[in-house]
């Protein structure tokens, strides 16, 4: 079973809802199933550090123009936030 972990959390951008992601696990529980959790947890970082966009939003201040410098610099963090998730 697989969910979205896309709420949000002050620290991390993205984070665990005990509500949601806990209905699951109790579903996997119940089945004797795989949760698999994924999330756009880079970008997310980004939009909630640096104000990064999307691509696909109007301006400058993109994850296109602006992402390679993000991971370059903020590397720490995203091992932080994977470490977080495992």
């Amino acid at each position: 079973l697989a969910v979205w972990l896309g709420t949000y959390s002050k620290k991390f951008g993205t984070g665990f809802n005990r509500y949601h992601h806990g209905h699951m696990l109790d579903r996997v529980k119940r089945f004797n199933a795989t949760a698999v959790f994924y999330a756009y947890l880079i970008a997310m970082l980004a939009r909630h550090t640096q104000g990064l966009h999307d691509c696909d939003v109007k301006g400058a201040h993109s994850l296109c123009v602006h992402g390679a410098d993000f991971i370059r610099r903020k590397e720490a963090l995203i091992l932080d936030t994977y470490e977080h998730y495992a």
